[in-house]
């Protein structure tokens, strides 16, 4: 097994020898570029969407817990329910002219009064780019942002439905509007009970040392992101958790959220032209993401708060889609890590003894400890035999 230093952790996907092909091209990354860790696997910078296309299925992760945080927390315990009414929740896309749709001026429509309208109305906003198509394919789609620490615990079942369903379902995140937190002592003991339930690694720190006050500028950076593609977005998406909720660190800073940007490969000249195009969406409402919205047979679901996979696995049988097994472990490692230990485990359907000693065997997969978890990524020197 290697080293596991810093340097020795950046991987290229396509130089995978598992037999298993990652989602996403090598990007123009230096291998010795400095950041705020260097231990992102790298991946390019996407063309930007075009006018008439939603962002493209991507790595999503479903949250939610007990439903007793303040505004800010994570969700409820998984009820069925509409996102909550007055959330606009439409296309994250950027338009054709660098614009990006949440910089519309409001509606002058009222909000709608429940939440079954607050879905058709967010229903026919979708529709509008999909009017020539007869049937939608199966979909997740996540609504969430950078501080949702339950969207943070479910990764490890939104990777288990990418492995075992992405074949046919795609998946997806959207951006819920900015959120404001007002007791950071609250927030803390709430993402100390969500760990209990997701099992993720947490570090509640960043609310006792340095409480943001809302999300708007790393939902203004996401939002900028996008205009280098969804996948790209994507995965700035979980540089960000990662640096929040196991680092500790309050990203609510135009310089350090770049810094988080470069080093999960963006284009930083391309950010900062986007910066002041966007504009994140406000609302008066308190917020609980995260929502998770599942279209399968012309049917929709939305799920609020953390999601059980064996609730999922019925709704895709229902509609016959059939699971298949995930991809070797050095091909998912490289594709999707760093990755944690509980992600493994979830994936794969293994114990945690299990899931350790596979990773701890093989020579291609190292440790790496960030904040206060312990991550696995691909060994940059595996791919050159060493």
């Amino acid at each position: 097994m290697g080293d596991g230093t810093t340097d020795d952790l950046y991987i290229d996907p396509e130089d995978d020898d598992s037999g298993s092909a990652s989602g996403d091209e090598a990007p123009n990354v230096d291998p010795d570029q400095t950041g705020v860790d260097e231990y992102t696997n790298e991946s390019p910078s996407e063309e930007a969407p075009s006018e008439d296309s939603g962002p493209q299925p991507t790595e999503t992760t479903p949250s939610g817990t007990d439903g007793n945080g303040s505004s800010g927390g994570g969700g409820g315990g998984g009820g069925i329910i509409g996102i909550p009414e007055g959330v606009e929740v439409g296309d994250d896309s950027p338009d054709e002219a660098g614009e990006d749709p949440d910089s519309s001026e409001p509606e002058k429509s009222q909000d709608p009064e429940t939440p079954d309208e607050e879905l058709e109305q967010e229903e026919s906003e979708d529709e509008d780019d999909d009017d020539d198509e007869e049937e939608q394919e199966p979909k997740v789609v996540q609504y969430s942002d950078p501080w949702d620490n339950v969207g943070w615990g479910l990764y490890p079942i939104i990777l288990k439905i990418k492995e075992r369903y992405g074949h046919e379902v795609d998946t997806d995140y959207h951006l819920v509007p900015v959120r404001e937190f007002v007791d950071p002592k609250e927030m803390a003991s709430k993402w100390e009970r969500d760990r209990l339930r997701h099992k993720m690694p947490i570090d509640t720190s960043v609310w006792e040392e340095n409480p943001p006050e809302s999300t708007e500028l790393a939902n203004r950076a996401y939002l900028a992101a996008m205009h280098q593609g969804p996948n790209a977005a994507q995965r700035y998406l979980r540089r960000l958790r990662t640096a929040t909720m196991v680092e500790g660190t309050n990203i609510e800073d135009k310089e350090i959220l770049f810094e988080l940007a470069e080093n999960a490969g963006l284009d930083i000249n391309r950010l900062e032209e986007a910066w002041d195009k966007v504009e994140p969406r406000q609302t008066k409402r308190d917020l609980n993401p995260p929502f998770t919205k599942f279209h399968v047979d012309g049917e929709e679901v939305t799920q609020s708060g953390y999601l059980h996979y064996d609730d999922i696995v019925d709704i895709f049988d229902q509609s016959g889609i059939d699971s298949e097994e995930p991809q070797p472990l050095s091909g998912f490692v490289t594709e999707h890590g760093p990755v944690a230990t509980q992600e493994v485990m979830t994936v794969y359907e293994w114990p945690q003894d299990r899931a350790e000693e596979e990773l701890q065997q093989r020579d291609d997969i190292v440790p790496v400890e960030i904040g206060v978890g312990t991550f696995w990524t691909r060994h940059k020197q595996a791919n050159e035999g060493i």
